[in-house]
């Protein structure tokens, strides 16, 4: 009887540590996951300039400021034009894991269509400054009961990216026109 009762006393005793081990790492995790941050945003090229719109390659860096690797489900995000609140476009960017003290990027395309208005297509493309405001929402993985979304707002120009892609497609139409002429 008193085996059974050390044998008793052990399993008590295991449980209540596993218990604690695994209280320790929810809070632990519950941290971590609340110092997730967006640290920047940023636009690498637009491609695929058409009749129809255009394409945006970007990233959002994710930095983890916790004690222990985070993984993040998804990175949903809007784009949306700064004079009238015109939405651009939207998506989702896949997760992944976050080590600690350390950043990831996250890239993303999204296609931007020209249809929300012929205004805003103009403004775009004959403005200095065309600000766009990309807003979203890093979803961290849940565990148990912790769900955790960290919010985040950058403001962009898109002007300098839309130009330089108009100024090589107006180069390489110059330039089969001249060849077509013979020039």
């Amino acid at each position: 009887m008193g085996n059974l009762f050390r044998l008793g006393l052990a399993i008590v005793f295991a449980l209540v540590l596993l218990s604690i081990v695994l209280a320790a790492y929810l809070g632990l995790y519950a941290y971590s996951a609340s110092r997730i941050e967006a640290r920047d945003v940023g636009l690498v090229r637009v491609e695929d300039f058409s009749m129809e719109g255009f394409s945006l390659l970007g990233y959002v860096e994710l930095y983890n400021g916790g004690l222990i690797p985070v993984s993040v489900d998804s990175v949903d995000y809007r784009l949306i034009l700064e004079d009238g609140g015109v939405e651009l476009a939207k998506g989702s960017i896949e997760g992944g894991s976050i080590p600690v003290k350390e950043s990831v990027n996250r890239t993303f395309t999204t296609n931007v269509k020209w249809t929300p208005t012929a205004e805003t297509a103009l403004r775009i493309l004959k403005g200095d400054e065309t600000f766009v405001k990309l807003q979203g929402s890093v979803h961290v993985k849940r565990l148990l009961f912790i769900d955790v979304s960290v919010p985040f707002e950058y403001r962009l120009d898109i002007n300098a990216y839309i130009r330089e892609l108009v100024e090589a497609h107006a180069k390489n139409i110059l330039g089969d026109l001249l060849d077509m002429l013979g020039i």
